[in-house]
């Protein structure tokens, strides 16, 4: 097996193709996971409604004037929990193409060492023959 064979078959380049953009995405999940990681803000979340509930007397102008930092809050909890979201789709992502292209990849290393083996073992098997042939028919001719 000669190194242009390997790197010329389809399925390796695909499988380590596969395994390259795995990687990637998985440590760019990694890190985004990490970075918009938050503890749960499902208490702040609660609490927000009942503090907006408390309210609810004031006239329009007065409300939204005090409402508004409890909505900006809720509005970078919301954005936060999508970027997490997407992260860590990303992060899943990633393992999955890591694994597929480890799997076409190893697959594919296997079946081109089987096959190399059996080209082998059939020219060793073809020159034994021929050999093994060609004594006999030099014996018969010395008789």
């Amino acid at each position: 097996m000669k190194l242009p064979e390997l790197y010329s078959d389809w399925r390796l380049v695909t499988g380590l193709v596969l395994i390259i953009m795995g990687a990637v995405n998985w440590g760019v999940g990694f890190i985004g996971t990490e970075q918009y990681r938050q503890p749960p803000s499902v208490a702040s979340e609660t609490q927000s409604e009942d503090i907006s509930s408390v309210f609810d007397g004031l006239d329009d102008s007065s409300n939204r004037a005090v409402l508004t930092p409890l909505v900006d809050r809720q509005r970078k909890v919301s954005i936060n929990s999508a970027q997490m979201d997407f992260f860590h789709a990303v992060f899943l992502v990633g393992q999955a193409l890591f694994v597929a292209g480890l799997v076409i990849t190893l697959a594919t290393l296997l079946a081109t060492f089987h096959r190399d083996a059996k080209n082998a073992m059939s020219r060793a098997f073809r020159a034994n023959l021929s050999n093994g042939l060609g004594l006999q028919r030099r014996e018969d001719a010395q008789r």
